[in-house]
């Protein structure tokens, strides 16, 4: 087990990440504010209504939540958005969500 772990772990990765860029994807593939689409890396899926700490409290972190996503397995119009970081960050503190 532990001579495969590194090579466990890559696929790993290689698969979160092939469904990260599937929900950008389905998602619009840029921000919603600004239309930033540059880089994938600065995408974030936002919680509309806020919301996200109670999710993760219940299990729904954001690699499921990309998952899910990405396989269709969740509603996420009128509930997630895509936002670049800089647009993210200033939504989180206009509605006073960062801590």
């Amino acid at each position: 087990w532990n001579h495969n772990r590194p090579k466990q772990r890559h696929s790993g990765q290689r698969i979160n990440q092939e469904h990260r860029l599937g929900a950008l994807a389905v998602m619009g593939g840029k921000c919603v504010w600004c239309g930033y689409d540059k880089s994938w890396r600065a995408l974030q899926i936002d919680h509309i209504h806020g919301g996200g700490a109670k999710e993760r409290k219940n299990g729904l972190n954001q690699v499921r939540l990309t998952r899910l996503i990405h396989l269709g397995l969740i509603e996420w119009e009128g509930k997630y958005q895509l936002l670049c970081a800089n647009c993210n960050q200033i939504k989180r503190i206009e509605n006073g969500e960062h801590r």
